[in-house]
C-alpha cells in the first residue's frame, strides 16, 4: 500500500509544518486501522521489526516505543524506502513532532494493544 499524498523526500529536504501534520496523521490513521497487530516482547538486537506480510509490529518494551512505532509504520508506508531513509525520516518527525502529537500516538498505540 502506497500512500502518495505524502511528499517523496530527498534526505536533504525539511519538510513544511503541513508535511509534518500529514505524517502524523497518516500514523495515527495507520495505529487505529486496525490492519497492523502490535506485539511487545523482549528483543535481543532490535528495537522493533515490521512484518510485511501480516502487517504485524513486534516492539521491544524496554527501548524507544515511541520512535520505534514511527520507525515501522514508516516501512508500511513507504515500503520503497531504504533503512537508512526510514531512519532519517523516524529521526526528524521525532524531533518534528509536537508534544500532542506525540501524546496521541501514545494513547492511540495504547487503545490498539
Amino acid at each position: 500500500m502506497f500512500y502518495r499524498f505524502l511528499p517523496e523526500i530527498q534526505m536533504a529536504k525539511k519538510l513544511s509544518k503541513p508535511e509534518v501534520v500529514k505524517y502524523a496523521r497518516k500514523i495515527y490513521d495507520e495505529i487505529d486501522s486496525g490492519t497492523h497487530k502490535f506485539h511487545l516482547k523482549k528483543l535481543k538486537e532490535d528495537r522493533g521489526y515490521y512484518d510485511c506480510f501480516t502487517q504485524d509490529i513486534t516492539l521491544d518494551y524496554r527501548n524507544q516505543i515511541v520512535p520505534t512505532i514511527i520507525h515501522e509504520l514508516l516501512h508500511h508506508i513507504h515500503p520503497e524506502w531504504s533503512e537508512s531513509q526510514v531512519l532519517q525520516m523516524e529521526s526528524y518527525l521525532i524531533n518534528n513532532l509536537t508534544e500532542n502529537q506525540i501524546k496521541t500516538i501514545i494513547k492511540k498505540f495504547a487503545e490498539n494493544i
